[in-house]
């Protein structure tokens, strides 16, 4: 079951709203309804002879987010969903904040293992997305059929002097400082591939780790070899929060696509952080009965 939590948001305006909505009261009398679809005409033709998108902001105060919800709320579900894209960048990744964890890791989940590292990848250090995999999935890895002979062997041309001799330490149990750096990569070029993977898997965790830090690295393509829901685990780990960091690295109509799962009653909150240059020259070209309805009658009733 969805849950949503906005308590922790930062949209501060948005949650400040006054959603309520005004309309004629049905048991009015004949004369009072037929008093308020004259004024719903009259407003019509007041937005009708606003001739720029200046004035139609000016005339309406659509600068105030509350103004523009009370616009936003008349138009369809529908209508709502297609101007998804007309916030910015910045604003769809905001909106996510009205997903709990679950349902964004859910959402996650329905992308591809590319999408999830570029998540990780702006939430975390590559190193520490790792070590937050359990070892038996990283031995699953350096095991994968999928990798060959020159993604171990780009990976270790990356390791600094240390780092080499660390890793021969671990692989012959022996002190390897009296060789060089291009001696040391020469042993590890030399064994086969059916023989490197197995010995690695001897090697200490941190270990392990590096080696895959710096094999994603290299080819960021790996990602794919590990199934979403490991991917997903450092995720989970960190939170709602720090996982927001990394949102921005998505593509900005997948995040569109995410947010179209808002409950119908979010989604016009959602829309009020649409630039009021951009959502007022939409209103005015597209849905200028929205803006009529919204500001007609004022109802006393």
């Amino acid at each position: 079951m969805l849950e949503i939590t906005t308590k922790d948001s930062q949209i501060t305006p948005v949650y400040q709203i006054n959603t309520q909505r005004s309309g004629v009261n049905p048991f009015a009398p004949a004369e009072d309804a037929a008093a308020a679809n004259t004024q719903k005409t009259e407003d019509k033709a007041k937005v009708n002879s606003l001739s720029t998108v200046s004035e139609l902001i000016q005339a309406y105060s659509l600068a105030e987010p509350s103004n523009k919800l009370k616009v936003l709320s008349c138009l369809n579900l529908s209508q709502q969903k297609s101007i998804i894209d007309l916030l910015d960048p910045e604003a769809k990744v905001l909106g996510m904040k009205f997903y709990n964890q679950d349902k964004i890791l859910n959402l996650l989940f329905d992308t591809s293992q590319q999408d999830i590292s570029q998540v990780l990848m702006g939430s975390l250090p590559m190193e520490k997305i790792f070590a937050m995999i359990p070892e038996e999935f990283l031995n699953k890895f350096i095991m994968s059929d999928q990798l060959d002979k020159s993604n171990f062997t780009k990976a270790f041309e990356s390791y600094t002097p240390e780092q080499l001799n660390k890793l021969m330490e671990n692989l012959t149990g022996m002190s390897q400082r009296d060789k060089t750096a291009p001696e040391l990569l020469g042993m590890l070029s030399s064994l086969p591939l059916e023989v490197l993977q197995p010995s690695l898997l001897g090697v200490k965790n941190n270990q392990k780790i590096t080696l895959i830090s710096q094999m994603m690295k290299t080819n960021q393509e790996l990602f794919n070899i590990f199934p979403k829901s490991q991917l997903l685990m450092p995720l989970e780990k960190i939170g709602k929060e720090k996982t927001m960091n990394g949102l921005g690295n998505l593509d900005t109509n997948l995040v569109s696509g995410m947010l179209q799962q808002l409950p119908d009653e979010l989604l016009p909150l959602l829309l009020t952080m649409i630039d009021t240059q951009t959502l007022s020259d939409t209103l005015m070209s597209k849905y200028p009965d929205a803006i009529s309805t919204a500001f007609s009658a004022q109802s006393k009733y």
